[in-house]
């Protein structure tokens, strides 16, 4: 595998990993590798760090505003919180097979368009 399609699976290890294994940390390295490579990574690795951080930015305020809202808004009622957690179920595995799906193309070499 070339370097192009390693970093770009890196990538995407990170985001499934700020999913699965070590949330927000995953995260933030993935943000400071982005960062310390943004002058020499080339167009298929830029992109897919590109999403991934996007992605992982998008999936932390999705999954981290509706319990905080339940919690300052005091709902109490079960059919609130079972709700709350059929959403969450629902979301996460969204995002993780999103996760998988951009896992496998960067592996292959490609964009997630055509």
């Amino acid at each position: 595998m070339d370097k192009s399609r390693k970093l770009a699976s890196l990538a995407q290890l990170l985001y499934l990993a700020n999913l699965l294994a070590i949330p927000v940390l995953a995260l933030i390295i993935l943000c400071m590798l982005l960062f310390a490579f943004r002058n020499t990574l080339d167009s298929l690795s830029r992109y897919h760090f590109k999403l991934a951080v996007l992605s992982g930015g998008m999936g932390l305020l999705i999954l981290g505003i509706p319990p905080l809202s339940f919690w300052l808004l005091g709902y109490t009622g079960a059919e609130a919180w079972t709700t709350l957690l059929l959403f969450l179920i629902v979301i996460h595995t969204s995002l993780v097979m999103f996760g998988i799906f951009a896992l496998a193309r960067a592996m292959s070499g490609r964009k997630l368009q055509n």
